[in-house]
């Protein structure tokens, strides 16, 4: 098999979802070489090819239908994989993009037509393990998202900030400053309002300094 599909089908993913996408992906790609292998001699030669489990994957193999669904599953899945990919990334910080990913990843899923019950998982999955305070704040506290229409003003991320904040320094004094400086950065006024600051928005990655 690896002679005529160039390499493994199968290679392991840092999770079983990612494995098993990447194992369907694979099959995916390399089904004209998988083709032509059920099509050689090597194969009419081999005792597999006379048993039952292997006419019945010799048929499945040549089954249009099966390729089709196949096909349908992966577009459903990439932009789950896509996402799992980049969170767990070491290139960039994925905190203050978090519910950026989710809510592109739901755009996508939308375009491929997915149907509610996938919608009702990942939304299940979100609350009980991905949603967190602290990914609210950082979405809301990044510049490149801040300035879209409807961020701003969303009371659950605006209430997720302030837990953050009360949480690091929850003297009054601090949380009256506070108060005031997100005021500035919601308006774009002072630093926030600047050319090089603007320009920044969408280039620059949350931590970095201008």
């Amino acid at each position: 098999m690896r002679l005529y599909c160039g390499g493994d089908i199968v290679r392991p993913g840092t999770t079983r979802f990612a494995t098993n996408y990447i194992a369907l992906d694979s099959l995916l790609k390399k089904r004209v070489d998988l083709k032509k292998l059920f099509m050689s001699d090597d194969w009419a030669q081999h005792k597999l090819s006379r048993t039952k489990h292997g006419r019945e994957l010799e048929q499945l193999l040549f089954d249009h239908a099966y390729w089709d669904r196949m096909t349908n599953i992966v577009s459903l899945y990439e932009p789950l994989y896509v996402v799992l990919r980049l969170m767990d990334s070491e290139v960039v910080p994925t905190m203050p993009f978090v519910y950026e990913l989710m809510h592109v990843m739901k755009t996508n899923l939308t375009r491929q037509g997915a149907g509610d019950w996938m919608f009702k998982i990942i939304q299940d999955r979100w609350e009980k393990t991905l949603k967190h305070p602290l990914h609210a704040a950082a979405y809301f506290l990044n510049p490149r998202f801040q300035y879209r229409r409807g961020v701003g003003s969303d009371p659950e991320l605006l209430q997720a900030v302030h837990h953050v904040f009360a949480k690091l320094d929850p003297t009054t004094e601090s949380l009256g400053q506070f108060g005031n400086e997100l005021v500035l950065f919601q308006d774009a006024k002072r630093g926030f309002g600047d050319r090089a600051a603007i320009a920044a928005r969408s280039i620059m990655v949350p931590g970095e300094s201008l």
